[in-house]
């Protein structure tokens, strides 16, 4: 190797170990920054020359992002963050609709509103993708993506009860032509409350009640015929269909259960009843669970899924290209992005709700990193000095 191979050998090697300290540098600045994933420095030979009979090689940074490595993952309690713990990434899209999608692991989302909507956005501004929910609160995963939103001003609509469950007691005691009243509450079709009134009154056969219903505001045609066994346990029906007929020409129809009915000799009383509709309700309330989802809850107690955050998974994550604001774009080398679902086609990763991933930064790594990379340098800078003298000296011979 030449006097010249060795200065040219020596610059390459101080340039390579001066972008390894930059990047340990960006690492340490960037050791409290959620998400980051940290750039290590590689290095690869280099043809720095050729002679007749001699290739001299140098060496030549082969940086990479540890995109792959996992942070720790620390509770919050901010409803709007989300960790991922294992692979992929949150997809990111720079406009409310189009724009450029782009990836990061900092799940530190905010609100943003524009118009009638309420946006998830990261620090940036930009937009959390994922897929909306419909009506009824089911997401299909796989479809296109759009930015996560949701109306602060929705409604559901009121449910129809659908189905009753009653548990009382009719007295053994009573007579043929005797009856009792247990009184419960159902919604119509339009969500409304009513009072329901079921009245049981003992017929001329042993151990058998004709049950009616009337409700304020409407009325039934059903009636139900319940047989007891001498020891006071419900034989027939289970259960049994009822239809109401509402004063504004609407019907609905429930599921009475009356599986928890008993007659003893105490008298005849309601113990506890429960059903399943519901009046309309307005929007109190947003968060979101392990699975991604962003559920709203309602004034009326319903809670529905308004949405669900994608996961952005590629073949080689370790080759996206870094961006600024902690965020990555897609690169051939990294390959194809796919968008999952969690819990439902995938289960390589998961999501930790009201919880952020830390940055993968080892401090101690990066300060032995540091004085390797020190040492490396001055090594080659010793070399420089070197061949720097060695060619003076030959001047001063020549002279």
């Amino acid at each position: 190797m030449s006097i010249w191979g060795a200065m040219t050998n020596s610059v390459t090697a101080m340039n390579a170990q001066s972008r390894a300290l930059g990047n340990i540098s960006q690492n340490i600045a960037n050791i409290s920054t959620t998400g980051y994933k940290r750039t290590d420095s590689n290095f690869a030979t280099v043809l720095s020359e050729g002679l007749a009979t001699l290739d001299v090689f140098s060496v030549k940074n082969a940086d990479r992002t540890l995109v792959e490595s996992q942070g720790i993952v620390s509770s919050t309690g901010r409803w709007s963050d989300l960790a991922i713990r294992g692979q992929g990434m949150f997809a990111i899209s720079t406009e409310p609709r189009g724009g450029e999608v782009l990836y990061t692991r900092d799940g530190s989302f905010d609100v943003r509103g524009i118009d009638d909507q309420i946006y998830l956005v990261d620090d940036n501004g930009y937009f959390l993708q994922g897929w909306a929910a419909d009506a009824d609160g089911t997401v299909t995963g796989g479809g296109n993506l759009g930015s996560l939103s949701y109306d602060p001003e929705a409604l559901v609509a009121g449910r129809p009860t659908g189905q009753l469950s009653v548990a009382g007691n009719v007295s053994a005691s009573a007579a043929a032509g005797d009856s009792g009243l247990l009184s419960a509450s159902i919604h119509d079709t339009a969500g409304d409350l009513h009072a329901l009134d079921l009245t049981w009154t003992r017929t001329a056969n042993p151990n058998e009640w004709a049950v009616t219903f009337a409700a304020n505001g409407g009325s039934s045609p059903t009636t139900v015929t319940a047989t007891f066994d001498g020891a006071g346990k419900l034989v027939t029906p289970v259960s049994a269909a009822v239809t109401m007929a509402w004063e504004d020409g609407s019907s609905s129809a429930f599921n009475l259960d009356l599986s928890q009915m008993t007659q003893l000799g105490e008298d005849t009383a309601l113990v506890d009843y429960t059903q399943d509709g519901y009046a309309e309700g307005q929007l109190t309330a947003i968060n979101m669970n392990a699975l991604g989802e962003i559920v709203g809850s309602y004034s009326n107690g319903v809670g529905r899924t308004l949405g669900k955050v994608a996961l952005a998974t590629f073949v080689s994550p370790n080759n996206l290209e870094q961006r600024s604001g902690n965020l990555f774009a897609a690169t051939a080398a990294a390959g194809d992005v796919e968008y999952r679902s969690v819990g439902e086609d995938w289960t390589g990763s998961t999501f930790v709700d009201s919880a952020l991933e830390a940055s993968n930064v080892d401090m101690a790594g990066e300060f032995t990193r540091m004085i390797q990379t020190q040492k490396a340098y001055t090594s080659a800078s010793k070399v420089f000095q070197t061949a720097d003298e060695m060619t003076k000296t030959a001047s001063d011979m020549k002279g």
